[in-house]
């Protein structure tokens, strides 16, 4: 006898599938009317942004946004005015400032400092009287101030000052405004006594019959025709003697040059 495999019956479906699909189609009616055969669009869920929001700075008073504190910068405020042009005249025209420039070497005025753009003025005692002491001021725009010092300035004599605290003078300076104080007076030449000035050696002779005690010489160095720093280097002589003279190394003087502006007899 052959092997064999008993199988199952198979059913006939041939009348119950198109009911199966009536039915379907009737249970899906109602959701077609409702949405007219389209899928509802869903609503998409909120999501927060990642992208950092950044913050308007204040507006002003004027409607100008401005930065926030720490990005604004401090600027020099600046002194009103224009320019002032020399020659300048001080002192009601008894001191004429000629000029005000850098200068490039040893300051007088401040112990002799270096400096390559050392603020220094060329002044003018245009009076005719003897100039004892004067202090300049001079405003620059950004409101700075430079001071110079002088003494000693006979009447008709020129000098060339520095800063006293060696100030140097920026590239793009300008000087917008000026002021001093000054203080003349009548000086009498003494008699019986001759003074000579040979490079740095000032040599005082006493040309009178009678002794001389206290004798003050008063130099400067000289720039040129005129005198180099507002100081004044102050040499005294104990006694002279009738026709004794006495000499004296004025060592102060940068330039190798001096001059004796005046002579006092206390």
């Amino acid at each position: 006898m052959g092997k064999y495999e008993r199988k199952k019956p198979r059913r006939s479906r041939k009348g119950i599938f198109p009911v199966l699909v009536l039915i379907g189609l009737l249970a899906l009616l109602p959701l077609f009317l409702r949405f007219g055969g389209h899928e509802p669009e869903k609503p998409e869920p909120e999501t927060q942004s990642t992208v950092p929001t950044r913050e308007t700075p204040p507006a002003d008073s004027a409607g100008e946004t401005q930065p926030p504190e720490a990005l604004r910068e401090t600027l020099p405020s600046f002194v009103s005015g224009e320019a002032v042009s020399f020659p300048l005249a001080l002192e009601g025209g008894d001191l004429m400032l000629e000029s005000l420039f850098p200068f490039e070497g040893f300051n007088p005025d401040c112990g002799n400092l270096e400096g390559s753009k050392i603020a220094a003025v060329l002044i003018r005692n245009t009076s005719e009287r003897y100039l004892e002491s004067a202090t300049v001021q001079l405003v620059l725009g950004d409101g700075s101030r430079i001071v110079f010092s002088i003494s000693d300035l006979p009447a008709g004599k020129e000098m060339l000052a520095f800063s006293v605290d060696n100030t140097e003078l920026e590239d793009a300076y300008h000087c917008v405004a000026a002021e001093a104080e000054a203080v003349f007076a009548d000086i009498r030449v003494p008699e019986g006594i001759a003074v000579s000035a040979d490079g740095l050696t000032v040599t005082v002779t006493n040309e009178s019959q009678a002794e001389i005690t206290q004798i003050d010489v008063f130099c400067h160095g000289t720039f040129g025709t005129g005198y180099y720093g507002g100081v004044t280097y102050v040499y005294t002589i104990e006694k002279l003697e009738p026709g004794e003279s006495v000499s004296t190394q004025v060592t102060e003087c940068l330039l190798g040059l001096v001059d004796v502006a005046r002579i006092v007899i206390n």
